[in-house]
């Protein structure tokens, strides 16, 4: 995945998987990020799935106090993207080029594309939290 960040793939239904690449998955995991920083992109977050007819305070959650993207939910029905956790534990041992995400609940391509929306937001802006 040289020169991409991030990769979608489409799965069965309106679900998705999100392939993060690897070394850029590496740096944002050992970079800290402060509190009001994470507070700062969940408002933008927030802010973009309102323009999308969602309202959803807290759409991302991070592992730890580093600036890894663990999570994006968007809603109340279990709607939700997530990268195991051991696989971020074993992040540096892992012989993959990427670390995985993979949706849950999906139901619609809007959601779909909020998903991989709020995705993108926090690739351009991780780099931002440290």
């Amino acid at each position: 995945m040289e020169d991409i960040i991030w990769q979608p793939k489409f799965c069965t239904g309106y679900d998705i998987a999100i392939f993060l690449d690897k070394e850029y998955a590496k740096e944002a995991l050992e970079s800290m990020a402060s509190e009001e920083k994470k507070a700062r992109l969940n408002e933008l977050g927030n802010e973009e799935l309102i323009r999308r007819g969602i309202n959803w305070l807290e759409p991302y959650q991070f592992h730890a106090t580093s600036c890894l993207l663990t999570t994006v939910n968007i809603g109340q029905g279990g709607i939700w993207l997530n990268a195991d956790n051991n696989s971020i534990r074993n992040l540096e041992e892992s012989s993959n080029k990427s670390l995985e995400y993979h949706s849950h609940n999906v139901h619609s391509m809007g959601e779909a594309f909020a998903l991989m929306s709020l995705f993108d937001m926090w690739a351009r802006y991780a780099i931002l939290l440290k």
